[in-house]
């Protein structure tokens, strides 16, 4: 099975002006078709960088997929990079340069001098044909490897993918497997905790299990390779199972679900009104607290912490509505937050400690309230 790394370009990429939704795009395509992404980069537009950057991706895998580069201008050096790789000139491609002024003529404008640029191409470059597009697409073959150069508009990329480079490859190389993974969500336990529950599970080889840490959350992502997607989803349901089956009430979603989602259709469901007492909060909290959308009216106070389930309980009694408040306290080496919430059922606290570092209390704090009121809003 071959592998892939995948190098995206543009210097807007790295001043993040643009977010790279290629990579993660190409990523997730190129498993799917049981091929292993090992590694992925961001270049700035700088011919000298992406030439050893293309070399050095050859030294690990037989294919490279770059994304972007390839416009018109002065600052779009995919293609002389792409050349110098294999120590060849760029070709001026006749044919090349008209199919680009029809796609000109198509759409009512004239192709300007600079897009000459576009139609030429490394000695011994295949045209990848774009009818969605003007900047022409490209892949080299050599005995070892394969480069495969895609523009970096996304839906360029994403269609040249879909209907020509996968066939390519495919037509190229052994690609008999798929991978496959499944993403588990979960919150309130952390990385450490998880990782004693399910440790035995990690040793794995496949399916393969693995982490991802962010603040108050942890991702519990399963890998299965097999020859089909099928065969894919029967390797990981036991374990699937086994993780659900250990962390229980921690799990509250998978795939493409959303924690702040979770909840406000757990409101839902209460068919009340949720009002909220923010106390001792600072500003960045509040604010994401505010674009979540969940409640329906919001005190901001700065009392002691010891008053706010008074000041909980007296506004529930008054509007016969759930009622939460939060209350947070930094320490020398820590932060405290104290969650409670009045409803028909009852009142339910907690207390969550952080010692992560300070600039990543604002994001934990809003995961570990919205968990509280995932377990305790019904």
């Amino acid at each position: 099975m071959p592998s892939a790394e995948i190098i995206a370009i543009g210097t807007e990429l790295l001043l993040g002006e643009t977010q790279d939704t290629n990579t993660r795009f190409l990523a997730r395509e190129l498993n799917k078709a049981g091929i292993d992404v090992f590694r992925s980069v961001i270049i700035g537009d700088n011919q000298i960088r992406i030439t050893q950057a293309i070399k050095e991706s050859f030294a690990r895998a037989e294919i490279v997929i770059t994304s972007g580069g390839l416009g018109p201008t002065v600052d779009d050096p995919t293609r002389q990079a792409a050349a110098d790789v294999f120590d060849e000139e760029l070709i001026f491609q006749q044919h090349l340069w008209e199919t680009i002024k029809l796609r000109f003529e198509r759409v009512g404008r004239n192709p300007t001098e600079n897009n000459r640029r576009q139609a030429y191409l490394p000695q011994s470059a295949s045209v990848i044909e774009n009818p969605v597009g003007t900047a022409p697409a490209f892949y080299i073959q050599s005995k070892s490897n394969l480069l495969i150069c895609l523009p970096g508009v996304p839906a360029e990329l994403k269609y040249l993918y879909e209907n020509s480079v996968l066939p390519l490859i495919s037509s190229k190389y052994q690609v008999h497997q798929t991978i496959l993974s499944q993403i588990i969500h979960t919150a309130g336990v952390g990385e450490s905790m998880v990782d004693e529950l399910i440790s035995d599970l990690e040793k794995m080889e496949n399916p393969t299990v693995g982490l991802t840490a962010y603040p108050g959350l942890v991702d519990i992502r399963i890998t299965a390779k097999a020859a089909d997607e099928e065969s894919a989803k029967k390797i990981i349901l036991p374990i699937l199972n086994e993780v659900k089956k250990r962390l229980e009430e921690n799990i509250f979603g998978m795939g493409e679900d959303q924690l702040v989602d979770i909840v406000r259709a757990r409101k839902g469901k209460t068919k009340s009104s949720l009002f909220l007492i923010l106390n001792n909060i600072p500003e960045e909290i509040s604010e994401e607290i505010y674009k979540t959308g969940i409640f329906d009216q919001v005190v901001q106070k700065a009392t002691e912490s010891t008053y706010l389930e008074n000041d909980i309980q007296k506004m529930y009694n008054t509007s016969n509505q759930n009622t939460t408040g939060i209350d947070l306290a930094i320490h020398q080496n820590r932060t405290s937050l104290h969650l409670l919430l009045a409803t028909s059922n009852g009142f339910s606290r907690e207390t969550r400690v952080f010692s992560g570092h300070p600039s990543l209390t604002c994001q934990w704090a809003i995961n570990s309230f919205l968990d509280f009121l995932r377990r305790y809003l019904h």
